[in-house]
């Protein structure tokens, strides 16, 4: 970091130092809501990845950086998108096929989300996973990997399914 304590700003009242954060797309309130109004809490799929779980954190803090009225609506979504599967399970089939229909929406959204991040970031970099910095200065690349794999999962059809050859399973390990 060039400036890992902070700035203080000249002409702000108290003199204290301040930390932002670079610009990132985790900034934004679209992805977090969606995620949020189908159940999907921003540390799915992490699991015993620390490298994926050191990120959560940080996603936390990125709400600070989203309009209030965005953030609340994030919280606002939240129970009622573990709600809305499991409402969708016990109304059948066609609502579970629909509810499944948008996930797998989002998981080709991940994927493409991550060839992105692979192809203008990662590439570029022969360090480790663990070494290479996304634009908002952190290591996001197991992240991504296991958020979009719990997209996957989440999936009401998934358990059914565990030998699913679907566009969806075989292309997760990208």
């Amino acid at each position: 970091e060039v400036f890992p304590d902070g700035m203080t700003y000249e002409g702000i009242p108290g003199g204290r130092r301040e930390r932002y954060y670079g610009e990132t797309g985790a900034q934004s309130s679209l992805i977090p809501a969606v995620d949020s109004g189908l159940g999907l809490e921003c540390n799915a799929g992490v699991g015993g990845d620390q490298q994926a779980a050191n990120l959560v954190p940080y996603l936390l803090a990125m709400r600070d950086y989203m309009p209030p009225k965005h953030r609340e609506l994030i919280i606002a979504l939240e129970p009622g998108g573990k709600l809305l599967r499991h409402a969708c399970k016990q109304l059948g089939p066609d609502t579970s096929n629909a509810f499944d229909k948008v996930l797998t929406h989002l998981w080709e959204f991940r994927t493409l989300h991550l060839e992105l991040a692979h192809k203008y970031v990662r590439q570029w970099d022969k360090r480790d996973d663990e070494a290479v910095l996304g634009t908002g200065g952190t290591v996001f690349t197991n992240y991504l990997r296991a958020h979009r794999k719990a997209t996957r999962n989440h999936r009401i059809g998934a358990s059914q399914n565990s030998n699913d050859k679907s566009q969806m399973h075989l292309r997760d390990t990208a």
